[in-house]
């Protein structure tokens, strides 16, 4: 295959490396303003430099944009990502556009302008902070919109979940389009149903998309009604010890 990686950002090492370990024998063309850059890209990878105005029609043609079956954008600039994946979609209809976006406010953009798939480095760095910083609450985690799932994490640290077992929460997703699995804190897969979370436990709910939160919320009204009972069970002890 042939593939155009546009840009020098320091995601692009990455990403020629991942293109020349997926397709060992395809053409890879690095895109940059820098004739020494590109080259130094290339070399990575064995593929072809090209330097110029990704803008300019001469430096798209110095690429043979037209022969393109993946042109991935990874430069710096989201305007410019988002400007030449709409160029490599619309003017020369490459099948496969994927764009990095480094804010992920400019995700739908460019989706709107002519990527396939948009990539936003930071968001799985979002989630990975709020999944250690958050305890007893739910974090939604990061998946490629192709994947077509939600995935939500929770970590057992408090009481709220202490104790809860693993049917009871699949019962309580019964008939619902949902599963959850459940790892220790050693990172064990736990696969008795009967299993009561313990402290450092982590909870994974898998979900269609945008199904997500309503079976979340389903999980919180199962806990919040288990703590009501236990409240009750300890003021019944207080009263008739």
């Amino acid at each position: 295959m042939r593939h155009i990686v546009l840009g020098s950002s320091h995601y692009t090492p990455l990403i020629l490396t991942a293109i020349r370990e997926s397709d060992p024998t395809g053409i890879i063309v690095i895109l940059d303003r820098s004739r020494e850059t590109a080259e130094t890209l290339a070399n990575m990878v064995g593929g072809k430099p090209v330097d110029g105005d990704p803008m300019d029609p001469r430096t798209q043609e110095k690429a043979e944009m037209e022969k393109a079956d993946i042109f991935i954008a990874s430069s710096d600039s989201d305007a410019m990502n988002i400007k030449i994946s709409e160029v490599a979609k619309k003017n020369y209809r490459i099948p496969l556009v994927i764009t990095i976006i480094n804010n992920p406010a400019n995700i739908e953009e460019a989706i709107s302008r002519g990527a396939d798939y948009v990539i936003s480095p930071s968001s799985p760095l979002q989630s990975h902070i709020k999944a250690i910083l958050s305890t007893d609450k739910w974090v939604k985690t990061t998946t490629p919109e192709f994947f077509g799932i939600d995935i939500y994490l929770y970590r057992t640290v408090k009481t709220s979940a202490l104790g809860i077992t693993l049917s009871q929460l699949r019962e309580e997703l019964r008939g619902f389009e949902a599963y959850v699995v459940a790892l220790a804190k050693t990172g064990s897969l736990i696969r008795d149903p009967t299993y009561e979370l313990r402290e450092g436990d982590v909870i994974i709910l898998v979900a269609p998309r945008g199904m997500g939160e309503i079976a979340v919320e389903k999980i919180r009204s199962l806990i919040s009604r288990i703590q009501r009972i236990r409240a009750e069970m300890e003021s019944r002890r207080s009263i008739y010890p």
